[in-house]
Parts: C-alpha cells; structure tokens; sequence
C-alpha cells in the first residue's frame, strides 16, 4: 500500500471517528422534539401494514411528504430490531457522515490533495451549528441535505471537470429525485438555482435543451412515479397535489413583532451566525493571492447557488433557516479553497486568521469560565464528560491566544474545539432536559397507568405523534364518536376540544398538562352495560 492510498485511509478513519463523537453521546436522552415523531410513527406503520406508498399516521393518510425518509427510518428499525430515540436519530448521524465524506472525496479528487488534509470539508461540514443542530434530530433535513449536495456536486465534478455531459445529467438527476422523494418539489428548485444561472455565465444556456438534460429528467421522472403512480391509485390525484400546494404556501412561520422589516434584516444575520466560526474565512477571498485559478469555476458555480438562495428566503416572510441547510455543501467548499491555499503556502501569513484565533480562544475561555454559573442557575448535575470537556476548552482557547501556530494546527485545534464544546453542551443539556422537560414520556406513562393494556385509545383532534410515540400502542385518529368505535374503550383530545365531545357516552377519567397543551381522557360507556344496570 503506497503512501498516499495509507493518507486516505487514515483520513477516513479520523473522519468517520470524528463524526461519531461529535453526534452520538447523549443522543438517545432527549424526547421527541419538532417533527421527530411523526417521522417515526409513519416508519411504524409502514412496519406494521406492510403499506409502504401511502404514508400513514394513526390511521389518517398523511401526504406533506413524500415518503423516502420514512422508508430510510424504517430501514434502520428492521436492521437494529429497535425503535427508539437513539435509533431514529441515528439516521440523520449516518447521512451527515455520509455527506462529509462526499464533500472530503469530492476535494481530494478535484484539489489533487492527497494527504489528510483531503478531509477538512468534511470537517467544517460537520462542526457547522445548524448541521449539528440537524444531524442529531429524526427529520428529513439532514438526509434531504445529503441527495442535493451529492446531486449538484456531481454534476460539477462529471460535466466540468470529467466533461461527460451525458453521465452528469443522468446520475445528478437521478440523485434529485430521490431528493424529491425525501421532502418534495423543493429539490428541483434547488438544483436549477445555481445550474441555471451557471450556464447562463458560461454562455451554455441551450444545454438545458439538450438530448442529455433530457435524458437526465425522463430518468427523474421514472424514478419518481415509481412511487407516485403507485400512490394515486390508492388515493386521489387531487387529494395529493392539494395537501403538496398547500405545504408550498404556509412554508413560512408567522412573521414576528416587527414584521417584514425584521425578518430581512434577522434572516441574513442569523445565517452568518448559524454558521460560525468558518464562515468567517469568506473573507479570506478579498485576498486576490488566494484565489486559485483552477477553482474558478467550482468557485463561480458554488458562488450562484448561494447569491440567488440567501437573498430569496430573506425576502420570504417567516422562513426558516434550515431551509437553506441542503446549499451547506456550495458554503463548505467556498470556504475551503482559500483556506487550502493557505495551508498549502507556509510562507502565508493570514492577518484576519490571526485576529480570529484569538477572538475564538477569548470566546472559548469566557465561555468555559461562565459554565458554573449556569450550573448552578439550572441546578444541574456534575458529570466527568462534562468536566473534562470544559477542562479540554480552557485548553484550547489558551493555545489559539499565546501560540505561535502553523494554520494547519489552528484549524485542527478550532475543530477539535467545536467537537468539545458540543460535547459539554450534550453532557449538560441533555440529561437536563431528560430530567425536567419529558412532556410527552411523562404524559404517556399516566395515561398508560391508568387505560388497561387491552383497551383501545382513539385520538380526537390531539395531534402529537410524540405522545403517541410514547404511548407504545395502537392509536386510532377520529373525527368524532361513531358507532365504529369499540365500546369500553378510552379517547383523548385536547382540553380546548372537550366541549365538542358533549355526549353521554363518555365518563371524564382524569387530564394532564404535556408542554403547551392539556391532555383529557375519557372511558366511553358500554351502553348495553348501562341498560342492564
């Protein structure tokens, strides 16, 4: 095994380790949060019915999203046997690997670099806050994150750099349907937002035209009707295109106090925030010496997706930042061309990654330094990973002030410092919220203690899969009391719908407070029961 093939590898290694203990500990502590049970009450049913074209949750048809990610998760669940918060979180770990690990090949293979330093944007990717918000959630994001970078990257990489049009189209496309597949049209606009415009720049606008462009969207077409003509069988055409124009139009948030105006200025700000510390070194790109020719055109492509995307969902009132969390990939790589030109030139002296170090280290020794504050205010408990950590901190951001470092050692020790930073935060954090913010756990376990095993619990408009998660049984959605119900069984519902079940078949059993809502259950009666008392 030659020297660089033995580099590669260990590369990998280091990356995949590095992955692993920045997104596994302390994953499993926290309840469901955002849409993280919906997600795996969809993959159970599939489980259950063998139905795996129309989505289902207690029962209903559910069609804001299409279904890939629920076949992923229910994939896990068969493997490991297991479903549970750690298990379904476990998805989002396992693409955001993946998804640094095709950012680290693309570079090596486009670069030229051959050494460990194949891996830093892998590295940035995943020390990214909002992808380490995502990559430790069951949602679609992170795996909707790894079809779009995989499909426009590679795009690139055949089409411009290999320059097999044909093998570009087909495989990028292809990886945008299954993109579709994940969470919707979105993935489409995605891919064009910065194609378009690029080949606008590059004067090839006809090549959307083209036999192979072409080719590549019958392929997209094939394989995403391999899943939707099946499903407009079973349910109606009009029923589906409703709830996707739906989904489209209440995207956005309700605008916060201040409007529109806040959100145009918030929105950008958030942004650059979310993705800190690395987004920093676009700055790097005023230095005229860094800007390597032969990434010109990796550059302007990256370049577009960004400048047409962030000033878009600034103008979208109420939209979120994790929208834009699939062009995290076009960011990544246009912070690591300069970055590589500086690691590549010792001679290189970067003044704004000197002002940065040290704004970083103070950052982090005030940061460490207010830890016990914190503790003591949430009253939290003491954990050796937590000390060692905050230990390891001080560490770090003393070195990145005092030291004299090559960029190569800054850049490893920021990292390593992100990793351990998330490391004190899950090992605070987590278990506190175990502890004192299990809602739904906690709700589900009175319930159960007080609806026998055997009985069956039909759900009146109380809407939370979490809940429903935690129950660990059968759940039956319902519209209102009917005869199909099975009698001497129990029903929930929100204490704000209770007046709407005024009927005398129900008995009040008792209610719970779950976070913002108030859970009231009741026992229908046995009529005949009744007549013969």
């Amino acid at each position: 095994m030659n020297k660089n093939k033995k580099e590669v590898i260990k590369g990998l290694i280091i990356l995949f380790i590095f992955s692993m203990l920045l997104n596994l500990p302390f994953i499993h502590m926290r309840e469901f949060q955002g849409e993280e049970g919906r997600r795996v009450i969809i993959a159970q049913e599939m489980l259950r019915s063998g139905d795996y074209i129309v989505p289902r949750v207690e029962g209903e048809v559910y069609l804001n999203k299409p279904p890939l990610y629920n076949w992923y998760l229910a994939l896990i669940f068969r493997i490991s046997g297991e479903i549970s918060e750690l298990t379904a979180r476990l998805s989002s770990v396992i693409t955001a690997f993946f998804t640094s690990l095709f950012l680290s090949i693309f570079w090596m293979v486009v670069s030229g670099i051959k050494d460990i330093r194949f891996i830093l944007p892998g590295i940035i990717f995943l020390t990214l806050p909002e992808v380490i918000d995502k990559a430790i959630k069951a949602e679609i994001d992170m795996t909707f994150t790894f079809f779009i970078t995989l499909s426009i990257l590679t795009w690139f990489y055949l089409s411009e750099i290999k320059m097999k049009k044909f093998p570009a189209y087909i495989l990028s496309m292809g990886l945008l349907s299954f993109g579709t597949l994940t969470k919707g049209i979105q993935a489409p606009l995605f891919f064009y937002s910065g194609l378009i415009p690029y080949l606008v720049y590059r004067k090839r606008f006809r090549e959307l035209f083209s036999f192979y462009h072409l080719t590549g969207i019958l392929v997209y077409l094939i394989i995403f009707m391999s899943w939707f003509l099946p499903l407009i069988e079973k349910v109606e055409l009009d029923k589906v295109l409703s709830h996707w124009w739906m989904e489209i139009l209440v995207r956005g948030e309700p605008l916060k106090r201040g409007g529109f105006l806040r959100h145009i200025i918030e929105f950008p700000l958030e942004y650059f925030l979310k993705h800190m510390p690395w987004i920093i070194f676009l700055f790097l790109w005023k230095d005229k010496s860094l800007r390597d020719s032969k990434f010109h055109d990796l550059t302007i492509y990256s370049m577009l997706f960004l400048l047409f995307s962030v000033p878009l969902y600034s103008l979208i009132p109420g939209a979120r930042l994790r929208y834009l969390l699939p062009l995290s990939g076009a960011l990544v790589i246009l912070i690591t061309i300069p970055l590589s030109s500086i690691i590549s030139d010792e001679r290189y002296h970067s003044s704004l990654l000197r002002r940065f170090r040290f704004i970083f280290g103070i950052f982090i020794i005030i940061g460490m330094l207010s830890m016990p504050v914190f503790i003591y205010h949430y009253k939290i408990s003491i954990n050796p990973v937590m000390v060692i950590s905050i230990l390891f901190l001080l560490l770090t951001g003393t070195v990145l002030i005092k030291g004299n470092l090559r960029t190569e050692i800054v850049l490893t020790v920021m990292a390593l410092s992100l990793l351990f930073m998330k490391t004190a935060w899950a090992s605070t954090y987590f278990p506190y919220h175990k502890e004192k913010h299990s809602y739904y756990r906690n709700a589900a376990q009175w319930i159960n203690s007080i609806v026998p095993p055997e009985a069956m619990i039909y759900d009146y408009k109380t809407g939370n899969p979490h809940l429903t998660f935690y129950l660990k049984r059968d759940i039956i959605s319902v519209n209102g009391l009917n005869d199909a119900i099975m009698r001497n069984s129990f029903l929930m519902t929100r204490k704000e719908y209770a007046p709407e079940l005024n009927d005398e078949r129900l008995i009040y059993v008792g209610e719970i407070r779950a976070r913002r809502m108030t859970i009231v259950i009741y026992r229908i009666k046995n009529h005949e029961s009744e007549t013969q008392g």
